[in-house]
């Protein structure tokens, strides 16, 4: 490769002389752009075309009239035909035939703009207008496109994103009252690399305990997961306690799945004779529209909210319309379909709570069986054994969900003859509520492990009933609950009593409710009364500042069934709160309030949260029976990708950036096109992000300066402990024209000028201009062959995006 003589010292000499330019340009602080006399603005409305950008992809152009707050676009069928994998092109063309507004709020042109920015959710099409680079970018709502994210199958193999996420949080609070120190601290550790992660969790108190509580190895596979180690304990809805065991765990891993949600959801099929769109509607709003070929067909649910509802399908089958009502449900506590879930876990039963003398006479092995199944669409099962030498038992059970009902029943033996059983569920027909629940155990001591350091999966025996029922109304809502227990001591104690909860009156900010109850139970009667006043000042808006107020007056009154005690006592307070976002990421609150219970209390509190930190400091002076103080925090440290970052890591993976290019720039950091981010090029950032899961991320310069960056997006996945990393490049682009001629001072045409990309070519006069971004390499191509090369210096920072290298020669 040879480089062009002449055309390295005229590049030397106005890298100078730009130098020099950018030198003046500080001095030059009163600079008035103005139009020539004569020339005329138009600041009512404009009209002119303007570039659109659908997807972070420049789509086409287009003539549109603008205000400062709306936008209209004069032909929007030429934007349609530019718009790829619409559903429902007529409902995407009547949106665009309409004005919009133009979101420059929504700008990411500053550090400080809040985390929504370059993102504006819509019912249909939503627009952000740029007037600064007449640009419009496209917001379609994605039930209007064909774009989804695969549905069926797994996640596909990890990033392997090595990583180190740990957390700590903590809360001391000091009695004045007693004169004592109370704390807890719990640290969290997650590494990991691909598939493979080492999770550790220990907590401690001020006074000197502690214990891990979890510190095992784990590997997550397509849909299998295996863990070896101090294993915490299992999710358990049945009778029996959890438990943690010091061993391995082998089963089957539902994150994994791409589909997971759809797979928890009620399936929703529907029979066509010929190719039909559906369209899924709640409470007359459009959720999802579908094409399906003919036959017996299952509709994708993945894009509908979760929850329990009736949804509406709209079936336009060979232009014959038809209803359809169906009942639509996500629920966790059935199995998923078509992935029955099961485990085995082999090793020690650890108690919950570890004796001192550590894992001394603790069953030495235990096996652990279980699974889960949905059958149907609305009753799963589910069945758990335990076996070991001191203590074994089995559950089984079930979970029914319909639209109005929903009950869990379960039954429970053991070896040495504990016996339960449970059944519990709640119903809501019309303006009425149900809920009610019985639970059975006959705990046998030697189950229990008396006197020994065994795991005892059992409560003492017992028996519990309990029941309430409420009416709703639009002003509120009553009814009556109650409870009744006996433990195996034979001691009994219920309650039972009516309640009444009424919205007073509801305003705009404001609302005032009443609410009373009133109980009899095995050793007292009882009453209350109280009325809370709830106040916002002020209205939501970016970086908001929001005051709520609220004041209660409560009347409480008791007297025991024997007669020998008996109380009143009234309690007026009354509470004020700040909200104020400081940043796009930083938020502060400050509340504090006053009681009068038998004297004058009161507390105040101010809480900061972070992207880093979460902590909040409190003091009480006879406030609720006490005068404390209290400091709580979390925090946490993640080291992996781009370097080491403080983070309130809530989350167990992360992804870090590293941007390289002119300091101090804006950019913000876009994860599934919405920005998540907003840092500098030459520095970093951390994000935290869940666990099993894809995410396109990408960058997007805040300023409308010509820019060269790579605009595509990256797709990486996350498994827990693993810290992503992406490195992008921003530069400033110049516009650089010239002419180039031989020694005779004849113009040489058709070279061809190239980086990556074509940039160019000289015209029959010699005459080029081409966009080229600072430092990057650009070849001269004569016949194919390259005949020199040249960059534009790093060193340069020019005052205007125009170089002039005016006539070169070339040899």
């Amino acid at each position: 490769m040879r480089v062009c003589d002449l055309i390295r010292v005229n590049l030397f000499s106005i890298a100078i002389a730009v130098a020099t330019i950018g030198a003046g340009r500080a001095n030059a602080q009163n600079i008035i752009i103005a139009p020539p006399e004569g020339f005329t603005v138009e600041t009512a409305e404009s009209r002119t075309q303007v570039g659109l950008v659908y997807r972070n992809q420049k789509i086409a152009f287009a003539m549109a009239r603008f205000n400062a707050s709306e936008i209209v676009f004069e032909n929007p069928d030429r934007i349609l035909a530019a718009l790829p994998d619409l559903r429902d092109p007529e409902r995407i063309l009547q949106a665009l035939s309409r004005w919009h507004p133009v979101n420059s709020e929504r700008l990411c042109s500053d550090p400080g703009a809040f985390a929504a920015c370059g993102f504006v959710a819509s019912d249909d099409v939503a627009v952000i207008f740029n007037q600064s680079t007449l640009e419009a970018e496209l917001f379609i709502n994605p039930r209007y496109t064909y774009d989804r994210v695969p549905r069926g199958g797994f996640l596909p193999a990890p990033t392997i994103a090595p990583g180190l996420i740990t957390s700590l949080s903590s809360r001391t609070a000091y009695d004045f009252d007693r004169s004592r120190l109370v704390g807890n601290h719990r640290m969290r550790a997650i590494a990991g690399r691909g598939r493979f992660a080492v999770r550790g969790e220990a907590f401690a108190t001020t006074n000197g305990s502690g214990q891990f509580t979890a510190l095992y190895a784990t590997h997550s596979g397509e849909d299998r997961a295996w863990s070896a180690g101090l294993i915490p304990p299992q999710s358990n809805a049945g009778l029996a306690r959890s438990r943690r065991i010091f061993g391995v765990r082998f089963g089957t891993k539902l994150e994994t799945r791409l589909n997971q949600w759809a797979l928890y959801a009620t399936p929703l099929d529907i029979s066509i004779t010929q190719s039909a769109t559906i369209e899924i509607q709640r409470d007359g709003q459009t959720l999802d529209i579908q094409n399906l070929r003919a036959g017996e067909r299952m509709l994708d649910t993945s894009r509908l909210p979760p929850g329990s509802y009736e949804v509406d399908l709209i079936i336009n089958e060979g232009g014959n319309r038809r209803r359809e009502s169906r009942f639509f449900s996500t629920s966790t506590r059935l199995p998923p379909r078509g992935a029955p879930r099961w485990y085995v876990e082999l090793g020690n039963a650890v108690p919950l709570r570890r004796p001192k003398d550590g894992f001394e006479d603790t069953d030495p092995v235990a096996l652990a069986i279980g699974g889960r199944q949905r059958v149907g669409a609305n009753l799963g099962i589910f069945a758990d054994g335990f076996f070991s030498h001191e203590t074994s038992f089995v559950e089984i059970g079930g979970t029914y969900l319909s639209e109005n009902t929903r009950m869990n029943v379960s039954a429970l033996a053991s070896g040495r003859g504990t016996l339960g059983a449970s059944v519990g569920g709640n119903g809501r027909w019309g303006r009425w509520s149900f809920n009610g629940g019985l639970r059975y155990l006959n705990s046998v001591a030697a189950d229990q492990g008396f006197g020994a350091a065994v795991y005892a999966p059992f409560q003492r025996a017992f028996t519990q009933a309990n029941i309430s029922a409420a009416h709703s109304r639009d002003w509120g809502r009553f009814g009556v609950s109650g409870l009744f227990r006996r433990s195996d001591g034979g001691g009994e104690s219920w309650y039972f009593g009516p309640f009444l909860d009424v919205t007073l009156r509801r305003a705009d900010r404001w609302q005032l409710n009443l609410n009373a109850r009133a109980e009899q139970s095995d050793v007292r009667q009882s009453a209350f009364l109280g009325v809370r006043l709830n106040r916002s000042l002020g209205k939501p808006a970016v970086r908001a500042r929001q005051i709520d107020v609220s004041s209660r007056i409560d009347g409480n009154f008791s007297r025991s069934n024997d007669g020998t005690a008996e109380s009143r006592e009234t309690i007026a307070e009354v509470r004020a709160a700040l909200n104020q976002d400081i940043s796009s990421r930083s938020r502060l609150r400050l509340d504090g309030g006053a009681r009068i219970r038998d004297g004058l209390g009161g507390f105040a509190r101010g809480k900061l949260a972070t992207p880093w930190f979460r902590g909040d400091v409190e003091g009480r002076h006879k406030y609720q029976n006490q005068t404390s103080a209290l400091l709580n925090f979390s925090t946490g440290l993640a080291l992996g990708g781009g370097g080491m970052f403080f983070s309130d890591s809530a989350e167990e993976s992360g992804l870090t950036v590293q941007l390289r290019g002119i300091q101090n720039m804006p950019v913000s950091v876009q994860v599934d096109h919405q920005t998540r981010l907003i840092t500098h090029a030459g520095k970093g950032g951390y994000i935290p992000i869940q666990s099993y899961a894809l995410y396109d991320i990408g960058i997007q310069p805040s300023t409308p300066d010509d820019l060269a960056y790579d605009q595509s997006t990256e797709r990486l996945i996350a498994y827990p402990g693993n810290v992503l990393n992406i490195k992008r490049t921003v530069q400033p682009v110049l516009i650089v024209v010239g002419r180039l001629v031989d020694r005779e001072g004849l113009a040489i045409s058709g070279l061809a000028l190239r980086t990556t990309e074509d940039l160019g070519q000289t015209d029959p006069d010699g005459f080029y201009q081409i966009d080229v971004a600072i430092g990057q390499l650009v070849r001269a191509i004569q016949h194919g062959s390259e005949i020199c090369a040249f960059t534009i210096s790093s060193d340069v920072e020019p005052a205007a995006p125009y170089l002039d290298l005016g006539e070169t020669v070339f040899d």
